[in-house]
């Protein structure tokens, strides 16, 4: 099989998606002798794009897993922004030692229904959004060998496929979201269609509900510098005021993790109880799963 472009395309608040989906794209772009590009859609003006993608190209699309899913403020945009015409893909999701849940098999079921075929996905573990102390440094550099051990075999199955092989939409009047109209769908574990959000738990084991929680500052550390705001994924950090959130807040910890002077920190009682629950029950080392 011909592959001859090879695109990275990746939401990315904190970078470790980033890491993972330009490794892999870069490692197949390499062996295939394809050109490579990027695209990170983790910025609000990126994610009015549309991005059409032909039969010659290989996608690798990342996401973070957000309580077992694909995030909801970002689906959208991969349902009307992201089309493919028989292009091959391979989903690729970042997971904060906890679970990936349905994250892999809804990317799968998105990319059919976008008219992409899928031919390999992989979940890999990297350091929780919430928490320093869940997957700690990871992706690591064994983590990143296993991600390039990864990219290596994919590259080699798809050189040595022949190009109908994988088979795209074999009934147009199927209906939409059933992937038995397809031959070859890649297997992956998860429910199909995805089940619903994980429910967080506080430190007692009672739901936690912080969907409105948002980020505070500490005006003594912040030097005004705005990265907050620039860094932001919804954009609802104030340009004017970095202490306001104007708007939606995913909780991604972008402004957190990116603050030079560790001026933004969450204080919700039952995000702190949840982040909490996790340390107490999620700290034991994790695999990454790789299929094809």
């Amino acid at each position: 099989m011909i592959i001859e472009r090879v695109e990275a395309l990746y939401f990315s608040p904190t970078g470790n998606v980033k890491k993972v989906c330009e490794t892999i794209g870069r490692e197949i772009a390499d062996r295939m002798g394809a050109e490579y590009s990027s695209f990170d859609f983790t910025l609000p003006d990126k994610r009015g794009v549309l991005k059409d993608y032909g039969a010659g190209d290989l996608i690798v699309l990342g996401v973070p897993v957000y309580a077992g899913r694909v995030p909801n403020k970002i689906r959208p945009f991969i349902c009307d922004y992201i089309k493919g015409n028989n292009t091959k893909i391979i989903p690729v999701c970042c997971f904060g030692n906890r679970s990936f849940g349905d994250t892999l098999t809804e990317m799968r079921d998105l990319a059919i229904e976008n008219n992409f075929i899928p031919v390999a996905a992989a979940a890999v573990v990297s350091e929780h959004a919430f928490t320093v102390e869940l997957a700690k440094g990871r992706p690591d550099d064994i983590d990143m060998e296993e991600v390039k051990g990864f990219a290596s075999r994919a590259a080699d199955m798809l050189i040595a496929a022949e190009d109908d092989e994988f088979s795209a939409l074999v009934n147009t009047g199927c209906r939409k979201g059933d992937i038995s109209c397809y031959y070859n769908a890649l297997f992956l574990p998860g429910s199909s269609p995805a089940g619903a959000y994980y429910q967080p738990l506080r430190a007692d084991g009672k739901p936690a509900q912080f969907l409105k929680a948002k980020p505070k500052t500490d005006e003594e550390l912040c030097n005004k510098c705005g990265v907050c705001a620039e860094v932001c994924p919804m954009g609802s950090i104030s340009r004017t005021d970095f202490s306001e959130v104007t708007g939606t807040c995913i909780k991604c910890h972008a402004c957190v993790r990116h603050c030079h002077a560790g001026a933004k920190f969450f204080d919700d009682e039952d995000f702190v109880s949840h982040r909490q629950m996790l340390e107490d029950n999620f700290k034991s080392r994790k695999e990454n799963f790789f299929f094809m």
